[in-house]
């Protein structure tokens, strides 16, 4: 199996979330916890245990929008390269886990 791509941290994911246009927690009508933890269910929910998802958001489904699947991968290349393809490919993320099963993404 190829070496998986550094891992990006959750931390990092709910700030680069915010940057894609969806509302922030301190904007939003719930609490800033609430927020973080909504963002980690579905980031979580999504994640594959093996492989690549490509995931979008719908920010229209909610104030602070919402994780689809589009597609899942075998090989973090493929997840890329259709991440790249899109419109507007910073509106997209690719998750999966590292070595040491924590959420990633690129």
């Amino acid at each position: 199996m190829p070496a998986r791509p550094p891992c990006k941290r959750s931390g990092r994911f709910h700030a680069a979330v915010t940057v894609m246009g969806a509302t922030t927690a301190a904007d939003s009508s719930t609490a800033g916890d609430d927020s973080d933890a909504w963002l980690r269910t579905q980031r979580a929910s999504l994640t594959p245990d093996s492989g690549f998802t490509l995931v979008g958001m719908d920010r229209l489904a909610d104030i602070r929008g919402e994780l689809y699947r589009i597609e899942h991968f075998g090989a973090y290349q493929d997840a890329l390269n259709a991440k790249k393809s899109r419109d507007n490919p910073e509106e997209y993320f690719v998750l999966y886990r590292d070595a040491q099963g924590n959420f990633c993404h690129r």
